[in-house]
């Protein structure tokens, strides 16, 4: 199998220079911190690796996001990230088989990031649920301001890799699931309209929050103030359900 670069993707384990740190090899299940679970590689023996292996892994993801992040993915090169994280090109197999492999993981982690913005105010007591929407999406915001170039990376990539493409739809779709639950709760207590379909309305806000932000902070359309924006879709959010706004 070819890699997205058109090199021939590396199956073998390579042992790097000056040791093994793995004890195992093989692909898993990408877990996105305890949420969504999607199938991703997750490189070679991810879940078994030594300490040292650990440290040297993780130097390599975050050294892939650089090159990445600089080069974007088509220009980048596993020797480029390997010189990036200061070890030894052939110990890159060790840990991941291809460019496109660690790439993937680069991405489920900041999925993570995004999937943990869209909960993290769930079921907060001390809010009201006009005041946990806001608070999402101000972190939400916060999320594609600092990530905005990995983010947009994805999108790229979404159009020729099946397994990007099927990790950002698995933390839409959950994240729609989160919505629809949580607005079928607010029309039961009546605090939201009741006729409206939950799901329908659940995948058009989460939608127009992503495109907003998408647009905004990685396609560079519109230079809004944070707040504003922030206050605008909630307000718009808010409205939309017929929620008394705070």
């Amino acid at each position: 199998m070819r890699d997205l670069d058109g090199r021939e993707e590396r199956k073998d384990a390579m042992t790097p220079q000056g040791g093994n740190d793995t004890e195992s090899s093989g692909a898993t299940v990408t877990t996105l911190a305890g949420r969504p679970e999607v199938l991703s590689s997750d490189g070679r023996g991810a879940t078994t690796l030594s300490p040292k292996g650990q440290r040297t892994r993780q130097r390599l993801l975050t050294a892939a996001r650089a090159v990445f992040e600089r080069d974007g993915f088509l220009d980048a090169r596993v020797v480029d990230i390997a010189t990036e994280a200061g070890v030894a090109h052939g110990s890159f197999y060790t840990y991941f088989d291809s460019k496109t492999e660690i790439f993937r993981s680069v991405v489920a982690d900041v999925m993570s990031l995004v999937w943990h913005t869209r909960t993290s105010t769930d079921g907060d007591p001390d809010l009201s649920p006009y005041q946990r929407i806001e608070r999402a999406n101000r972190q939400f915001v916060r999320v594609y301001r600092e990530n905005g170039t990995m983010l947009g990376l994805m999108e790229q990539a979404m159009t020729f890799d099946d397994e990007v493409r099927q990790l950002r739809l698995m933390v839409r779709q959950r994240s729609v699931e989160r919505v629809r639950l949580n607005i079928e709760q607010m029309q039961k207590e009546g605090t939201v309209r009741g006729d409206l379909d939950a799901f329908c309305a659940s995948s058009a806000l989460v939608s127009m929050v992503s495109n907003f932000v998408y647009f905004w902070l990685v396609m560079g359309e519109g230079d809004y103030d944070d707040e504003a924006a922030v206050h605008t879709l909630t307000q718009l959010w808010a409205s939309a359900l017929g929620m008394k706004i705070d």
